[in-house]
């Protein structure tokens, strides 16, 4: 089980996500202020021959409309992390092996996959 309250850095300000709900298959977590919010799932799925573990983070935020600047507008976006594996077939070291080898791509040299991805490069 995940802690409670989990604690994510955002832009080295910390927030404390506080477990809003959970299930056999899952919880989530929100952190709630004046101009932001994250909330934050976790669930596995399975069915005869898969299983699939996904964590999302969604941020949302108020800013100045783009267009109005006078008005304010709520934007949000997300990211996920899918990992579909067979129920036989892979060990959980092999598992852990594939999905640190993503995340190296994604925060390796400074975010340099992550730039990369963002700026839509393939």
């Amino acid at each position: 089980m995940f802690a409670d309250p989990y604690e994510i850095t955002v832009d080295a300000v910390d927030y404390d996500l506080n477990r809003v709900g959970s299930g056999d298959s899952g919880a989530r977590y929100r952190f709630s202020g004046d101009d932001v919010t994250f909330e934050m799932s976790i669930s596995h799925a399975e069915n005869k021959s898969r299983v699939r573990h996904l964590v999302k983070l969604q941020q949302a935020k108020t800013d100045a409309d783009l267009y109005t600047p006078a008005v304010n507008t709520i934007y949000t976006m997300s990211a996920h992390l899918v990992v579909d594996v067979p129920i036989v077939g892979f060990t959980p070291s092999e598992q852990l092996e594939v999905v640190g080898a993503l995340g190296r791509i994604i925060t390796g040299s400074s975010y340099a996959g992550t730039i990369k991805l963002l700026n839509g490069e393939s």
